[in-house]
């Protein structure tokens, strides 16, 4: 999934890269209308992303949440969020993978195209709206890459009388308001190892010495993983794999823990599958 940190790279080469590019194509592939994916991405009607974009020109591009804004010089802008797939750029005479249900195709050959997995939204935006909901707040979601992610607000989150009955890991990686933006997959694991806290710790639990252990382990895994341009399971603008490595994933299953020599292990929690700990570092109290 394209959570926060991969939505800001991805923008940031669009922005770099792609302006000032001209659209000559804006396509939807309609062949697979029925499936959970593109009841999304496809719901605006093919004459109207036509007609809407086909001679438009890049303006802008910018990251916010986990949403991947275009604006072009019609007015009229490009909104993805929560894309479990890839946003690419393909070169010219290069060949395009898959069968995106989405893809623009510029004057001088090259092609932006929307590789969507099992889900994915877009809506085409004007684009006042698009630039106002880039500079709005919400307080009741914390964007860990903003000033506003400050030690009270996650404290004030997590003290949330809505939460006194749930574990740490389910509060991180959270998806509907309120919430935490950028802590899916390793990025939460990687924080808790940091913090060293356990991901079935109950949240009401928690010491402030605690969660400012955590606030700082948010802080350090969020920068960490933009300069190192995301995580490795999920691919750039030009398909390459981010750089972050976590102490504790998959991939560290089974060898000691950098900090203490214990083994990183993988427990159950509920549905969501393997989710990688310390034993060491991370004791469940």
């Amino acid at each position: 999934m394209i959570d926060l940190v991969e939505a800001r790279i991805i923008a940031g080469q669009i922005a770099n890269h792609l302006m000032g590019k001209r659209i000559v194509q804006a396509q939807k592939n309609e062949k697979k209308k029925g499936s959970m994916r593109d009841a999304f991405l496809l719901r605006v009607k093919p004459e109207i992303f036509h007609t809407s974009l086909e001679g438009a020109t890049l303006s802008d591009a910018y990251g916010k949440y986990r949403h991947v804004i275009i604006e072009t010089d019609r007015g009229t802008g490009l909104d993805f969020w929560d894309v479990y797939g890839k946003i690419l750029y393909i070169e010219k005479g290069a060949k395009t993978p898959g069968n995106p249900p989405i893809w623009l195709g510029f004057e001088d050959g090259s092609k932006l195209i929307i590789l969507s997995g099992v889900w994915g939204n877009m809506s085409l935006v004007p684009n006042d709206k698009l630039r106002t909901f880039r500079d709005s707040s919400d307080p009741a979601i914390l964007d860990t890459s903003s000033e506003n992610f400050t030690l009270a607000a996650l404290t004030g989150l997590l003290r949330n009388d809505e939460f006194a009955k749930s574990i740490i890991k389910e509060i991180l990686t959270r998806y509907k308001t309120p919430c935490i933006v950028s802590m899916m997959g390793n990025y939460s694991q990687e924080a808790l190892y940091r913090a060293k806290l356990h991901p079935k710790r109950k949240v009401k639990s928690l010491t402030e010495a605690e969660i400012a252990r955590l606030y700082t382990a948010i802080r350090e895994v969020t920068a960490d993983s933009i300069a190192a341009g995301g995580r490795a399971s999920e691919r750039d603008l030009f398909d390459r794999p981010g750089g972050f490595l976590p102490a504790v994933s998959q991939a560290t299953e089974g060898k000691p823990c950098p900090k203490c020599g214990a083994t990183i292990q993988s427990i159950k929690l509920g549905g969501a599958g393997k989710y990688y700990i310390c034993p060491g570092c991370q004791p469940l109290l």
